[in-house]
């Protein structure tokens, strides 16, 4: 018998049963609507975390008594925006911030949180709005800003401004800079004065990353410390300098 049959009586239902059928994503809506009032906090735990369960049944649950079944709502990315919204004025938030569902205007609030983590995750989200990860990547956490630069959201028209600043301000750490060379945002100069200042790491990033003008001192430093420079053509519009 497949438990997630629409005839099941769940009244029968052993609760390791209960919590098999509830995580199940073939199991029905209006099954796991009955699931999300067992009195076993396990079972509505499963339901909470199962991306088939119905919008309105998330909703109900995110006012569970139990804070581990709270989680779960959280985490899961079928949550309505609206439950999200009301999740984050609660101590789940930080999981609101990795929500991928998560609205905008919720994780632009959640930027200003005192709690480093939960920026963190949020400069870390895909979802976050650009103008949210503009404001993080000056974050006063370094792994903060380094996950903003990081994010795939990030505009890369942003990224050579983003680096100006940072490096006015003193914030750039070997790891900061080497995501600037990875992202192909800086001239030859800049890549060159890394070099210079954290060595190595720097050298290996830019030999498989910067596409490297022949001929360039660039090329030359590389060759002479080692590196196999990478071939690949200078694009149009790249910030270079020989």
């Amino acid at each position: 018998m497949k438990l997630f049959a629409k005839n099941v009586d769940m009244s029968k239902l052993s609760p390791k049963e209960c919590e098999k059928l509830a995580e199940d994503p073939n199991t029905p809506a209006a099954t796991l609507v009955k699931l999300a009032e067992d009195e076993n906090w396990s079972v509505r735990w499963h339901v909470a975390k199962n991306t088939k369960t119905p919008g309105r049944v998330l909703t109900k649950l995110a006012n569970d008594e139990d804070w581990r079944v709270l989680q779960n709502v959280a985490k899961n990315p079928s949550t309505p925006q609206d439950t999200l919204r009301m999740l984050a004025e609660k101590d789940v938030r930080i999981i609101v911030a990795r929500n991928t569902n998560a609205p905008p205007d919720t994780l632009a609030m959640l930027a200003k949180d005192n709690d480093e983590g939960i920026r963190w995750y949020v400069a870390a989200n895909p979802s976050t709005p650009a103008n949210t990860l503009l404001r993080l990547a000056d974050d006063e956490s370094l792994d903060t800003g380094k996950n903003a630069v990081d994010n795939p959201s990030m505009p890369a028209n942003a990224l050579a401004k983003i680096y100006n600043n940072l490096v006015q301000k003193d914030k750039l750490d070997v790891e900061f800079a080497g995501l600037f060379v990875k992202k192909n945002v800086l001239n030859q100069t800049e890549v060159l004065a890394l070099i210079v200042l954290y060595g190595k790491e720097i050298a290996i990033l830019a030999a498989n990353s910067v596409p490297v003008e022949r001929g360039s001192l660039l090329e030359k430093v590389l060759v002479e410390h080692g590196y196999q420079v990478a071939k690949r053509p200078v694009e149009k519009g790249t910030r270079s300098v020989t």
